[in-house]
């Protein structure tokens, strides 16, 4: 029979009782499982000892854990010898606070580092939590030593922000680039080689803007132009109504043509044009309105535009931007003969594929470079939406009678590329050609 030394007994006790705590190195563990050491080692961290509890093969690769004698239930963790962690972690009972760095966490956690180390941006420090794999893709998150709770944030090596972010409390103000913003400003840019960048979209897309709010400020790269929406229409920084832009367009025959549908809600005055969705009020009009195919801008707005009435399009204020116009039949049958004649035009002037069309969209080419999509309309008799996916139609100047007008269209099933009558209750997508 082996001899256990004393000295091992007397050092490591073990109990097991069942239902029982179970203690390594303490005969009245106070937990399920309690590892203690004499009480002259303060287990620093770095160093191993008997009250080190070890998870892994080798000092490199293991995680130790001991206690050190700070209150409440503070504790140290120290991934082998290159240890992650070299200061405290702080353990709070259920309901507490978790402390890295600190045995005494101020909030849900808290992560500090010295005292001394106002964590300056670009410098690696205990101040700081970083989120990522590496210096050049990871996120990290420091204190700085002016208040009241400024902040930086750097994006790897090459940070996006290598100037302090003043956080402020709620109710202050946020400042990039300076530690000190103007009292006088809820956000404070400051720079010397770089500018403030709004948001860039379409005319199309900004007009699909869902209940724009007062004063809201973009950039449109159709109008090559700063603007912002004044609550009722969107006005450049001259504050002059914003409905002069250069509309994308193609060449067909010597004529301009847009390509693609008109997207304006308000009239080339700066009137705005209301938009009416309810069904039997659109049906009932006899004045300007416009709306989105099945009242769904989200959906439809980018690659539709806007459904017009023929209020809408007749109106005196002019609908079409400045140097533009709404053609005539007759500027439609100069377009459809240059491109074959009436029963392949159809087929040119069509967006090729089903995305836009149902099938089989017949001669589908798009060789004229129009850009026809098939919109459908709005029914004139009861402000129903039919013919999406079927036929792509167009106004025209022309009028019939009273209440009929002449429009263009052409159908998925066919390369035709006809004109026929439409109430004036109907609604319509809208085509311009230069003046």
């Amino acid at each position: 029979m082996k001899v256990i030394p004393s000295f091992f007994i007397a050092f490591l006790i073990v109990t097991l009782n069942h239902a029982q705590n179970v203690g390594i190195g303490t005969s009245a563990p106070a937990a399920k499982l309690e590892v203690n050491y004499p009480a002259n080692n303060p287990s620093i961290p770095g160093t191993t000892s008997s009250g080190v509890m070890r998870i892994g093969i080798s000092a490199i690769n293991a995680m130790d854990f001991g206690k050190m004698y700070s209150s409440p239930y503070s504790g140290w963790m120290q991934a082998g010898t290159a240890g992650n962690v070299v200061h405290p972690i702080s353990l709070q009972p259920i309901g507490g606070n978790v402390g890295i760095g600190t045995t005494s966490p101020v909030s849900i956690l808290h992560v500090y580092g010295a005292v001394g180390n106002p964590s300056i941006p670009g410098e690696a420090s205990t101040a700081i939590f970083r989120i990522g794999t590496g210096d050049d893709h990871g996120i990290d998150i420091g204190k700085m030593g002016i208040p009241p709770f400024s902040a930086w944030v750097q994006s790897g090596v090459a940070g996006n922000i290598t100037e302090p972010l003043s956080l402020q409390p709620e109710g202050g103000n946020v400042s990039i680039g300076t530690t000190i913003p103007q009292t006088s400003a809820a956000m404070d840019v400051s720079a010397t080689t770089q500018g403030f960048l709004p948001p860039r979209m379409t005319f199309a897309q900004r007009n699909g803007i869902a209940d724009p709010a007062t004063g809201l400020v973009i950039f449109c790269t159709d109008c090559e132009e700063l603007q912002f929406f004044n609550g009722t229409i969107w006005k450049n920084t001259k504050g002059e109504a914003s409905v002069n832009f250069h509309p994308a367009f193609v060449t067909i025959c010597d004529q301009d043509w847009t390509s693609r549908n008109l997207a304006v809600s308000t009239y080339r005055n700066g009137d705005p044009i209301p938009k009416v969705t309810d069904p039997a009020a659109w049906a009932a009009l006899t004045t300007g309105a416009y709306c989105y195919i099945n009242n769904d801008s989200a959906t439809y707005a980018a690659a539709y535009g806007k459904l017009y009435n023929w209020h809408a399009v007749n109106d005196p204020r002019g609908l079409a931007p400045e140097g533009w116009h709404i053609p005539s039949q007759d500027e439609y049958y100069v377009m459809r003969e240059c491109l074959g004649g009436f029963t392949v035009a159809g087929g040119k002037i069509k967006e090729p594929g089903t995305e836009h069309w149902f099938s089989p969209n017949t001669g589908a080419s798009n060789s004229s470079g129009f850009t026809a999509r098939a919109a459908g309309s709005r029914r004139w008799l009861d402000g129903s939406f039919i013919g999406f996916g079927e036929f792509g139609g167009w106004w025209t100047t022309t009028i019939l009678t009273s209440d009929a007008i002449q429009v263009a269209h052409t159908n998925h099933d066919s390369a035709w590329f006809r004109t026929q009558w439409f109430y004036t209750t109907g609604g319509l997508p809208v085509r311009c050609i230069r003046d």
